[in-house]
């Protein structure tokens, strides 16, 4: 409900002492305080559908609403830390890798078709990738490729 509607009910001037009947000023009264009523509700529904827009995006990464903060009366700022914002983060942490920690519970072996390798290709090593898997238990592969090199054609 708009603020236009509101201002106008309230510009109404709705004199209750002159209706005689006490079963329409009790519902005039109860219909009024109802509309009340529902434009609050209504304005709180607004706030809290954009707080969750915002949180929305938020999470997608994007920017929200800005938060503008009242500027400051006077000019003077008194202390070093105040004219450079960035003296006041805390350092970054060095990022680690989460890989170390990974152990595979079953390993899975990929044979490769020897019948379409060259003729002079030589084993090297296995390679081994961990796929991560979400279960209920966990569920962490090893997969072993078999590696070959063929000298006569360069190919790892």
């Amino acid at each position: 409900m708009s603020t236009e509607i509101l201002d106008t009910i309230c510009q109404l001037h709705i004199d209750l002492d002159s209706i005689t009947d006490p079963v329409t000023r009790t519902s005039i009264i109860l219909l009024l305080n109802l509309i009340e009523q529902l434009a609050q509700e209504n304005q709180d529904f607004k706030e809290q559908i954009q707080t969750l827009k915002d949180e929305i995006n938020r999470l997608k990464g994007e920017q929200g609403r800005p938060s503008i903060r009242p500027q400051k009366k006077d000019g003077d700022i008194s202390s070093e830390d105040e004219r450079n914002p960035k003296n006041n983060r805390p350092p970054k942490k060095p990022r680690t890798l989460k890989k170390t920690n990974i152990v595979a519970n079953r390993e899975v072996m990929r044979r490769v078709d020897k019948d379409k390798l060259p003729e002079d290709a030589i084993f090297k090593e296995y390679d081994t990738v961990i796929i991560q898997d979400i279960k209920l238990t966990p569920d962490n592969i090893a997969f072993k490729h078999e590696v070959y090199y063929s000298p006569s054609e360069r190919i790892v």
